[in-house]
């Protein structure tokens, strides 16, 4: 059911993310009271490109590798 754009929102800031057809989707609701669309869209961006440097750290020679987890017998 969608939200009543007129209905108060239980949080100011509300990041909802799902993973569907193997892509990452994120839902920012915000209070308009509370925040300026751009602040918003700058704190999206900035979330972006920490995520992005994140996967790439991720796919880098050297990172990973073995940890105690991997060896439940040990």
């Amino acid at each position: 059911a969608a939200h009543d754009p007129h209905a108060p929102l239980p949080n100011e800031l509300s990041i909802d993310s799902q993973v569907y057809g193997g892509e990452l989707l994120l839902r920012w609701t915000f209070s308009a009271e509370r925040y300026q669309p751009a602040a918003i869209e700058a704190l999206a961006q900035a979330y972006l490109n920490q995520l992005q440097a994140l996967i790439a750290h991720c796919l880098s020679d050297g990172s990973g590798g073995l940890t105690p987890s991997d060896f439940p017998l040990a």
